[in-house]
């Protein structure tokens, strides 16, 4: 064992390279994927397609033929909502596996050449080794998800001032279309992300989309439960002739009461995620502070 363990300590790097090399081939596979392997939803939409042809004209589908059935099968047109969220997330994903790459090999040299002792046992340096791949395969993940949910939650803080100024510019006789395109030239700094989604509605409205389709695509981009909200009352405001501007002072009011409800939630939840750092951190050290010196001077008297 002692031989063993002395002949694998000579082969350190080569055991880096590999678990790099491993790594670095996993990770390349998946960008590869990512970037052109089709999602599961497009695979078993295909089979759906492949299916009913074949029941329907008892031969195979072709090429061509399979790109218009599908585009039937899912009821629109080269679905560009669809699209452009697929291709959002696939971006996403293909930055993290990049990062990932970089990162792996480097967490991998740190953990060999400033963590771990010579003298360290195997054991202790494969799981090293393994964890420190696995934190840079998982560290990117973590890093874009906080991003993610950090930029929906200022899109549902954006909102109601968003909805403050459309409803004041419809209100002094703009249409919606005009006072998207006014307000989006006002909001650059107090609504940043909701400005990105208003310049990209009024380039798909100028480029002769249709108003339900590019608001529908405007709530598929940004992903937020809010703005789909709005969005899809503005389309049944529309449908039905209700008054655009009361239709959105409600839902703005709506918005404030849920921001509210939310930060009143996380107001709660306050003491009880305090409570165990107080326990464990803050109190120990206080009470150190505090007796520490008492005991020190009662252990240094004599007894008697």
């Amino acid at each position: 064992m002692d031989m063993l363990q002395q002949l694998l300590g000579q082969y350190d790097i080569l055991i880096i390279v590999g678990l790099v090399a491993l790594v670095s081939v996993v990770l390349l596979f998946a960008f590869w994927e990512s970037l052109f392997g089709k999602t599961l939803e497009e695979k078993r939409v295909e089979q759906l397609v492949d299916d009913g042809y074949r029941l329907r004209t008892k031969k195979p589908i072709g090429h061509g033929d399979k790109k218009d059935a599908i585009s039937q099968l899912v009821g629109i047109k080269k679905d560009r909502q669809s699209t452009s969220k697929i291709g959002r997330k696939k971006r996403i994903e293909t930055l993290k596996l990049v990062v990932g790459i970089i990162l792996a090999p480097i967490l991998l040299f740190l953990t060999h050449f400033f963590i771990l002792s010579p003298d360290s046992s195997m054991f202790g340096k494969v799981i090293s080794y393994a964890l420190a791949g696995l934190g840079g395969f998982i560290a990117p993940s973590l890093v874009f998800e906080y991003l993610e949910q950090k930029r929906i939650h200022e899109i549902s803080v954006e909102i109601p001032r968003f909805l403050d100024l459309v409803v004041v510019t419809i209100e002094s006789g703009l249409g919606l279309d005009a006072a998207f395109a006014r307000v989006s030239r006002e909001i650059d700094k107090t609504c940043p992300n909701l400005q990105k989604f208003l310049l990209d509605y009024i380039k798909k409205i100028n480029s002769g989309m249709s108003r339900e389709d590019a608001l529908k695509d405007m709530a598929e981009q940004a992903e937020n439960d809010d703005l789909t909200q709005v969005v899809y009352s503005l389309i049944q405001a529309q449908k039905y002739g209700v008054s655009i501007g009361r239709s959105l002072r409600v839902q703005n009011d709506d918005i404030r009461n849920k921001l509210k409800e939310r930060a009143m939630e996380k107001a709660a939840k306050l003491p009880l995620k305090l409570l165990f750092p107080i326990m464990f951190g803050i109190l120990p050290a206080t009470i150190l502070v505090m007796v520490g010196p008492a005991i020190s001077r009662i252990a240094s008297m004599p007894l008697f």
